[in-house]
């Protein structure tokens, strides 16, 4: 294996460039695989506004009942089980490849200027909303002109 000196001959430009497909491989792999028996592949959107960051996590099928979020230390972690649902009682599936079973999980490095108690979260229609406001010193101030 390579490490990061010997490939220090080769262009800078071509090794940012293997770099970056590398890491697009780790993260293709990361949200479609298992780590660990905790399946990571849940899609989310972030979204940065004036006042907060804004994540909205697709979560089908899950209740806000089987959903944590948690923020320790930096890192926002959205956390919870899948329930099978194929093994209802008396029912009689014949195939049943809706939904991943077992744990999940995604965490996300919050930047510094999100207030850690003013984290809010809900869900509708298995969709989480997770609103990080930012502190009031990170939000735009409007300066009167004098």
């Amino acid at each position: 294996m390579f490490s990061r000196y010997d490939l220090m001959t080769v262009p800078r430009r071509s090794v940012d460039m293997i770099e970056g497909i590398l890491h697009d491989v780790d993260e293709l792999f990361d949200r479609s695989c298992c780590n660990g028996g905790v399946t990571k592949g849940f899609n989310v959107d972030v979204r940065e506004t004036v006042m907060a960051f804004v994540i909205t996590a697709d979560l089908p099928g899950i209740t806000k009942e089987d959903v944590n979020v948690t923020i320790e230390n930096g890192v926002l972690t959205i956390s919870g089980e899948r329930v099978d649902a194929c093994k209802d009682e008396g029912a009689n599936y014949r195939v049943c490849e809706r939904s991943p079973v077992g744990p999940f999980s995604r965490t996300f490095k919050v930047p510094r200027e999100i207030e850690a108690n003013s984290v809010k979260a809900s869900m509708a229609d298995g969709v989480l909303k997770v609103t990080l406001k930012r502190k009031p010193e990170a939000q735009p101030q409007r300066i009167a002109i004098q």
